[in-house]
Parts: structure tokens; C-alpha cells; sequence
């Protein structure tokens, strides 16, 4: 198992949607990092191989966002949902990425 795989606690794909789904530690892993891998792996290529994730949401800012949860006493979990190139992703402070083609859900919702 390499280093990154050992933050990993679990992956599924939604067969209904195409959505990629794993469980990151963020003791282990920062969002930002699981975002690319997460990306990257429904894109079929490596994190170094796709467009940087600064590109599209700062990644400090995620890190700060959904990791807050551990700082905290409060049990509500945090949640952000944007766009990095032509996938959905939310990241949740739970430790969830969820990641899913863009592209399929405009096909669905435009009738054709």
C-alpha cells in the first residue's frame, strides 16, 4: 500500500451517476491533495498529469474549510461543491471527496 492509498478508508462508484466517492483522513491527507487525487483518478491520469486544482478554488481555503471540523466541538459537518474542469466535486469535512463528470449530469438535465 503506498503512503497515499493509507489515508484512504474507503472508495465507491455510484453506477446510477458515475460518481466517484472516497474517504479520506484529513490527519493524513489535506482536501486539497485528496481533490486531485480523487480527480485525477476519475479522469483515468496521475494529479500531476491534470490541470492544478489553484486554478479553480484556493487550496488553503478548502484545506481550512473542511478540516476545521476537528478543531471544533460542534458535530456539523462542513461542505463545499465547485467546478475543476469538467468535474463536480463536493468535499466534505467528514472526509468524503465526491467526484463526478460534469458533462453527464448537463447531458441529463438537457433533455438529450
Amino acid at each position: 500500500m503506498s503512503k497515499e492509498d493509507s489515508s484512504v478508508h474507503g472508495n465507491s462508484t455510484d453506477e446510477n451517476d458515475d460518481t466517484i466517492r472516497i474517504r479520506y483522513d484529513w490527519d493524513t491527507t489535506a482536501p486539497s491533495t485528496a481533490v486531485a487525487e480523487t480527480v485525477a483518478r476519475a479522469a483515468g491520469s496521475e494529479p500531476n498529469e491534470i490541470e492544478p486544482l489553484y486554478t479553480h478554488i484556493d487550496p488553503e481555503s478548502l484545506d481550512a474549510l473542511v478540516s476545521s471540523r476537528k478543531k471544533s466541538r460542534c458535530e456539523t459537518t462542513n461542505s463545499i461543491s465547485f467546478s475543476y474542469d469538467k468535474y463536480d466535486v463536493t468535499v466534505r469535512s467528514s472526509g468524503e471527496v465526491a467526484v463526478r463528470d460534469g458533462r453527464s449530469r448537463k447531458r441529463n438535465t438537457s433533455g438529450g
